[in-house]
């Protein structure tokens, strides 16, 4: 089956959601590795971790879970890696953006932080297509929308 990739982050694909509902995994050298459902945005943060810090996390039913995660996993050692849930201040650039939105909410990942327009830009995935109107971020959010519930930030 052909997938549609909506832009890239950091050499990491983002695809446009099909809907399928088939897992995907990955194959690095810690081994196969869980990424979640095809090409929700949780797939597309876990999926990140992997290939770019070696990290990930336990599987969740939707975005709101994740508030609740206190520690991703080392791929390397099984360690905890500590995760700290913030709902002030500002985000910065690599931490996980928790949005409200619809029944499931959505995530993303922090790209940079314009703090004099107050604008943060996201990279996501099962954006619509031409969303990712540029090589760089997928969204564009008011530092103060009311759609952001708070971020993650990792060690």
């Amino acid at each position: 089956m052909a997938y549609s990739i909506c832009g890239w982050f950091n050499g990491i694909p983002s695809y446009i959601n099909d809907n399928n509902g088939e897992a995907n995994y990955i194959h690095t050298r810690y081994g196969s590795v869980y990424t979640g459902v095809k090409w929700q945005c949780v797939e597309f943060v876990r999926r990140y971790l992997i290939l770019r810090h070696g990290i990930t996390f336990v599987p969740v039913k939707n975005v709101y879970e994740l508030k609740n995660i206190s520690h991703f996993y080392s791929l390397f050692s099984g360690s905890p890696v500590p995760v700290q849930f913030y709902t002030s201040g500002i985000p910065m650039v690599n931490d996980i953006l928790i949005l409200s939105w619809k029944n499931t909410g959505h995530v993303g990942i922090v790209c940079n932080i314009d703090r004099k327009k107050g604008l943060i830009y996201t990279v996501d995935q099962n954006s619509e297509p031409g969303q990712w109107d540029t090589e760089t971020y997928s969204r564009v959010y008011s530092i103060h929308s009311k759609k952001i519930m708070g971020w993650l930030r990792y060690e």
